[in-house]
C-alpha cells in the first residue's frame, strides 16, 4: 500500500482532504480561494505537497501557482508530464 504522506509523490485532492481532515467540497473551496496550494501537471487532476499542506496547517503562506519546484517535484515523482 503506497503512503500518502509520502514526499517523493503528490497526494490526490481525496488523500489530501483525509490528510487534512476536510471534506473534498472543502478542500476545492480552499483551493479555488488561494488558501491551499495545489497543481494540475496535466491540467485535469489537482494535486497536493504533504509539505505544502503541513506549511499551511501551521500559517504559512500558500503557492497557489504551479512553480517550477513543483514541475521539477513532479517529473521526480514519475510523472513526466509536468507542465
Amino acid at each position: 500500500m503506497n503512503n500518502p504522506a509520502s514526499p517523493a509523490k503528490p497526494l490526490t485532492a481525496k488523500e489530501a482532504a483525509d490528510y487534512l481532515d476536510l471534506s473534498i467540497s472543502m478542500l476545492y473551496r480552499h483551493v479555488r480561494e488561494g488558501r491551499i496550494p495545489a497543481f494540475k501537471p496535466n491540467g485535469k487532476k489537482w494535486y497536493f505537497w504533504t509539505e505544502d499542506l503541513d506549511r499551511w496547517i501551521r500559517g504559512g503562506t500558500p503557492s497557489s501557482s504551479v512553480t517550477d519546484a513543483d514541475a521539477a517535484r513532479t517529473s521526480t515523482a514519475g510523472n513526466g508530464d509536468a507542465r
